[in-house]
Parts: C-alpha cells; sequence; structure tokens
C-alpha cells in the first residue's frame, strides 16, 4: 500500500487521485483507533498518506485538493480531540506544521517525516484560503482551527498575514465560508487575546458580521463578541487570568475609532443589543460606569458610554443606572 498509493496519487487521470487521496481517508479512519506499535513501523504509514495529502492539496482539480484538505482535517483534528501529540499521526503531520512556522519542533521526529517533503503546510493553507472554490476553502479554514491545538502554547507563531487572509474570509459570497472564518479569528484570538494585530483584524472583519444580511451569520458573531468582550468584562475583578483577559478587551476596544465614523461602535452597539439577557447584567453596566468615570488614558471612554448607553435601552437595567456619577462626570468634562 506504500507504494501504490503514491503512485495513484500522481497518475494522470484526476479520478486516479481522488482515488488515492479518499484511500488515505480510509486507512487514517481504520487506524485511529488502532493500537499498532509505532516503534515497529516507525510511523512509515502515517508519514506516506500524510506526505500525499499535502501534495494532493496542492492538485489541479478542485475536488482532489478539497478532498486531500479534508482528510488532514480529519487527522489534525483526530490529534487535538485525543491529545496526541506524541503519536504516530503528529511525528508525520506537526514537523510540516513547526518548520512552516520557522520554530523547532517538541515532538521528536521519526526517521522518515514530512519536514524534508518540501511542503509547509501553512503556506498551502495560505494558498488554499485564497482558493476559487468554496468548499476547498472551508476545508482549509477546518483544517487550520485545528492548528493552535497542534502548536499548542505556541500558537501565536502563526503569521498575522495568513490570519489576515482567514479573516477577510468573512465577507466571502459563501455563508458557510464566512461563518467558519468569524468562527476560526475569533478561536485564534481567544488563544491569544493580547495580540493586537489579531484584535484589529477581529474588530476589521468579524464584528460587522452583526449586520450580515445571514441570520447564522448575526448568530455566530453575537457569540464571538459574548465570549471575547462580554464575558471578561462582566468577569473582570474576579481572578488574575479573568483580569488580564479584561485588559486584553480594553486594549482592543480602545482601537475602536470614534472620530472617524461610528460604523464599528454601531456593530458593537448592535451585538450587545443582541447578547444574552443573562449577559446584561447590573454588575456590567456599574463597571462600564465606573471605568467610563475613572476616564484612564489606556480606556476609551468613549466606547464605555457608548455601551452603556446601549445597557441603559433594556428595561431591566435601566432602573440600575446611578445618574449621579454620570452627572458628575459631565461635570468634570465641562
Amino acid at each position: 500500500m506504500k507504494q501504490y498509493l503514491p503512485k495513484y496519487s500522481k497518475a494522470s487521470q484526476s479520478t486516479f487521485r481522488l482515488f488515492a487521496v479518499e484511500m488515505c481517508g480510509e486507512i487514517q479512519s481504520q487506524m485511529k483507533n488502532d493500537d499498532h506499535d509505532d516503534e515497529d513501523n516507525e510511523g512509515e504509514i502515517e508519514t506516506v498518506l500524510v506526505r500525499t495529502l499535502l501534495e494532493r492539496s496542492c492538485d489541479r482539480i478542485p475536488s482532489v485538493r478539497a478532498a486531500a484538505l479534508r482528510v488532514l482535517g480529519n487527522i489534525a483534528e483526530s490529534i487535538v480531540r485525543n491529545n496526541k501529540l506524541f503519536g504516530s499521526w503528529a511525528l508525520a503531520l506537526v514537523p510540516a506544521l513547526r518548520n512552516s512556522c520557522g520554530g523547532s519542533s517538541n515532538v521528536t521526529p521519526s526517521k522518515k517525516n514530512v519536514s524534508n517533503s518540501g511542503k509547509s503546510l501553512l503556506d498551502i493553507l495560505r494558498r488554499r484560503l485564497n482558493d476559487l472554490n468554496s468548499t476547498v476553502k472551508n476545508a482549509a479554514l477546518r483544517l487550520m482551527a485545528s492548528v493552535p491545538g497542534l502548536l499548542g502554547e505556541k500558537t501565536e507563531v502563526i503569521p498575522t498575514e495568513l490570519v489576515r487572509v482567514a479573516a477577510m474570509l468573512a465577507t466571502d459570497k459563501a455563508v458557510s465560508t464566512r461563518k467558519r472564518a468569524l468562527q476560526l479569528v475569533t478561536a485564534l484570538l481567544l488563544r491569544c487575546p493580547s495580540n493586537e494585530e489579531w484584535q484589529t483584524l477581529w474588530l476589521q472583519y468579524v464584528l460587522p458580521g452583526i449586520h450580515d444580511p445571514e441570520m447564522s451569520v448575526q448568530n455566530v458573531c453575537i457569540e464571538a463578541v459574548d465570549r471575547l468582550i462580554l464575558a471578561p468584562l462582566s468577569s473582570a475583578s474576579s481572578s488574575r487570568r479573568k483580569d488580564l483577559d479584561a485588559n486584553s478587551t480594553w486594549t482592543m476596544l480602545r482601537k475602536i475609532p470614534l472620530s472617524a465614523g461610528r460604523q464599528t461602535m454601531m456593530c458593537l452597539q448592535t451585538a450587545l443589543r443582541n447578547a444574552p439577557s443573562n449577559r446584561l447584567t447590573p454588575r456590567l453596566l456599574k463597571h462600564l460606569l465606573d471605568v467610563a468615570l475613572e476616564m484612564e488614558e489606556n480606556v476609551n471612554s468613549g466606547i464605555c458610554w457608548a455601551l452603556v448607553e446601549e445597557l441603559c435601552r433594556t428595561q431591566k437595567l435601566r432602573k440600575h443606572l446611578d445618574l449621579e456619577s454620570v452627572v458628575k462626570c459631565f461635570r468634570m468634562s465641562l
């Protein structure tokens, strides 16, 4: 099998190449629950399959590219889900990813791995995210969603340019692609909340999704705002970790331009208007009001007031607004 699959994958007929990719998927599916001895085969089968899939992800036929990326996504998800970063599949796949990041792998490579195959996984992802075929782009987004789990604490070494390419797909014509792009960029930022370049991309491409004509895309954006903004602010001061998350949130909110128009702020207000009701609490209102009154240099007070304004539109929070504090702040600004 190790001899015939690579040959089939390079056949001139696209049906043979597609067959080879599908066979790789079948073998992977059969092997993932098999307790075979990795030391006996030194991961040679996994290495051959991964190398074949990486090569076919650059195939000239969209269906072949999509199938190869889909199987690679299955492999990556299986590694992350089962926490097998030292397993034979990781030995085959992770070196290509680590090398493309320019970093060294913490995984001891097998004698034969894909690091010498000339296929950089992140470079392949960049090209496939720019693919003209929606199915290929979706498969690439799904595969990229597993990259943080493969990198662990080194998620931030993912090039910002690659994240930008993924973020731009939030405006793609295909609904499924837009949703996956929103989810991916949000997941990356949740991994590295202090990455200011990713914060800017999130504000530029993800937040406007709240005004998407498709309701399912709006819901993804609402969930993203809840996890990245409302949750950290609601939990501020309850623990050091959550304080750090809140600080990262304020850093991101500070990037919202008030003088250059209200579009981003209006998106944020719309998301707040549609946020889960259990997140819109008097505690959140008080925290925003306190921060706005302090008028610290590292906080966008204008955004604070915009959020307070939107919160006070809800009947249950209107009665909790401290009008004396608002008047006091107004006098201080005169």
